[in-house]
């Protein structure tokens, strides 16, 4: 006879992110449905309990796994095991209790490579299924290592007969490979919340480069364009979150750069002239109620980068100027009536007297990046020579492959080694010097750690519009993501457009990131949101149906857990903040850990020893400014990216 078992529906208030599904978790429909989702072995079982019957909803998709795994260890509690050994159900008994230990605590595995539902035998946070999970208890870490390295994303059924070792632990405790089977659920693609920016007009024409001001108040947009969102702009527009704002006619042509002096002054670079104006202006100044030209005189070329740094430092394809035939680089010192140069001032020895040394500061090709790297200069672009015109000791000039730095007046290093063509450089927070090239060649990405390079293989979106290139990097999260016309080059397709290459994830996971349609060729973090620019009309997979004619943004959840769910698991690290006090507590950690807390720029704040053993620690955030905030957990075993709100 056939028991019936009821389960107390307290279970159903629990709340966290909505996935997509075929049935989604907030649909109404029968518990046997929602459970059969989960995982098709429901339809296996000769389960006929009323609750089964009964038409509900999930405001999660977490919850619904929780739900099975509760059914699924009552159901198997209750069933008639005669003829098992005493010892055999002694083991089964213990390893349901865990099970459902392990329901109550909702860490579940995540799924960032799939776009279907999928069983992940541990994942990218070593977070183990609920069968990886008891057998990891057991003490059989091995098997479950084994399994992760060789098979990690197949069903019980499948690993059943690749591995026996599966099978003598099931007859061991009391199970059947079936009943195995019937707990391991799939699990869900992690989707995103898209919206459109303003009222969803989007763009006409095409936005380069986004950039947050200072005090993050405003969204600087710039391109080639003579409309965003219905409101009329030429080519270089803002947004504050709720409204736009125009500055001044702005120009006429089209910007590649935006560098930020103040909350409401900036540069801007490119190739135009300052609206209703006649005279050449490639390089232009923002001073908060109106625009100054930076230049005169025809520069015989584009201006791509431009760097706020001890004055302002521009690179591009340009020949001249200020009427001078300075090319590829130049800068201009702070001070009254400063000049562009592009000389290098030396102390000479013995006195106090400096000499210039013109010509100095040039390279042999096209500059397109400019990074400040802790005083250093990064520049990046397609050149083989520094200070190619002169010869001079007191020089060091060299031979690079379209990277070096510049440094207290001179040429500190070169690379031998960089990729074929530097479109843009980026500096991670995880210490690293990410560079973008064009899809050309085969390598365009790569990733200088400690001195060694990484390579990576990316290609052009299957179509024609498009520059056919990486055209920037954004950290977001501890998470580091490229974009650009490009998707992974990798036997599956995860994503087109922004794909993640390095940060707490580390390098190359094969595409995670987002699928678009067609280019994304901005992207920028402005109020907890990443706001993202380019060709797209259509984003794949994301929870929302709208289209979008070149200007989206999203909470962008990613892959990290939030500080809110509180659980560094494998090392029992809690961590939430409560009225604007972190609180960290932890008990038997096994070694010693750091904590790092960032800003959303990736600079960090704060960085914390976490001894072995217990403890209960508490940050004071009162002084910190309101916003978004990340923490970062690191040990020898692993890391745990999160973040935590300050009011």
């Amino acid at each position: 006879m056939k028991k019936v078992i009821t389960l107390p529906l307290v279970f159903l208030f629990f709340t966290s992110i909505i996935f997509g599904q075929i049935i989604q978790s907030e649909e109404k429909q029968t518990l046997f449905q929602h459970m059969n989702e989960v995982n098709k072995e429901w339809s296996k079982q000769n389960v006929s309990i009323p609750i089964l019957d009964r038409e509900i909803s999930f405001p999660s998709d977490q919850f619904r796994i929780q739900m099975h795994l509760f059914l699924v260890e009552e159901i198997l509690r209750k069933r008639i095991v005669t003829n098992l050994t005493s010892s055999q159900v002694l083991n089964r008994n213990h390893f349901l209790d865990i099970l459902k230990e392990y329901a109550a605590s909702g860490v579940f595995p995540k799924n960032i490579y799939h776009q279907n539902r999928q069983p992940y035998f541990v994942d990218h946070l070593e977070t183990a299924c609920a069968v990886g999970h008891l057998i990891q208890k057991s003490g059989a870490n091995d098997l479950v290592e084994k399994i992760r390295k060789e098979n990690n994303f197949a069903y019980l059924s499948q690993l059943e007969m690749e591995y026996p070792e599966i099978n003598t632990w099931a007859t061991e405790n009391g199970f059947t490979t079936s009943e195995l089977a019937w707990i391991q659920p799939g699990y869900p693609p992690a989707t995103q919340s898209y919206s459109e920016v303003g009222n969803g007009g989007g763009v006409d024409g095409k936005i380069n480069v986004m950039k947050t001001n200072s005090n993050g108040s405003l969204l600087i947009l710039a391109g080639d364009f003579t409309e965003v969102d219905g409101v009329a702009a030429n080519s270089i527009i803002a947004w504050d979150g709720e409204n736009w704002q125009t500055f001044g006619d702005g120009v006429e042509g089209e910007i590649f750069t935006i560098s930020i002096k103040s909350p409401w002054e900036f540069y801007i670079g490119g190739n135009f002239s300052l609206y209703g104006s006649t005279e050449p202006c490639n390089i232009a100044f923002w001073n908060g109620s109106t625009w100054e030209s930076m230049q005169s005189g025809e520069m015989n070329g584009t201006v791509y980068s431009l760097l706020n740094y001890g004055g302002l430092v521009a690179g591009g394809d340009f020949q001249n100027i200020d009427n001078q035939p300075i090319k590829y680089l130049a800068k201009l010192p702070n001070g009254n009536n400063p000049e562009w140069n592009n000389y290098a001032r030396r102390l000479i020895p013995g006195t106090i007297t400096y000499e210039y040394i013109d010509d100095a500061f040039t390279v042999n090709g096209p500059v397109r990046s400019l990074q400040n790297i802790n005083g250093h200069v990064l520049i990046g672009g397609d050149f083989t020579e520094t200070a190619p015109d002169i010869s001079n000791s007191n020089v060091n000039s060299f031979t690079t492959k379209n990277l070096c730095y510049w440094y207290n007046n001179d040429w500190e290093s070169g690379f031998d080694n960089a990729i074929e063509s530097v479109e843009t450089t980026f500096y991670g927070s995880d210490g690293k010097i990410y560079t973008g090239g064009s899809l050309e060649y085969e390598n365009d990405l790569g990733v200088l750690t400690a001195g060694f390079w990484e390579f990576s293989m990316f290609e052009q979106i299957g179509y024609t519009e498009g520059e056919n290139r990486i055209h920037g990097f954004m950290e977001h999260n501890g998470t580091i993501y490229s974009y650009g016309d490009i998707q992974p080059f990798f036997g599956m397709i995860l994503s087109k457009g922004f794909v993640v290459v390095g940060g707490d994830y580390g390098f190359g996971l094969g595409g995670l990131g987002t699928l678009f349609d067609k280019s994304v060729r901005a992207a920028e973090v402005f109020q907890d949101e990443i706001y993202f620019a380019g060709d797209f009309t259509t984003i794949l997979f994301s929870n929302s149906n709208s289209e979008f004619n070149g200007l989206a943004r999203s909470p962008y959840l990613g892959i990290t857990n939030s500080v809110e769910e509180g659980v560094f698991e494998k090392n029992k690290i809690q961590i939430f903040n409560a009225e604007n006090q972190l609180n960290i507590r932890y008990e038997n950690l096994e070694e010693n850990t750091t904590l790092n807390l960032f800003n959303l720029q990736g600079q960090i704040l704060k960085s914390i020893n976490l001894p072995k053993g217990s403890q209960e620690l508490e940050v004071g955030l009162s002084d910190w400014s309101s916003g978004m905030y990340v923490y970062q957990v690191v040990n020898d075993k692993g890391k745990q990216a999160g973040k935590f709100h300050v009011n």
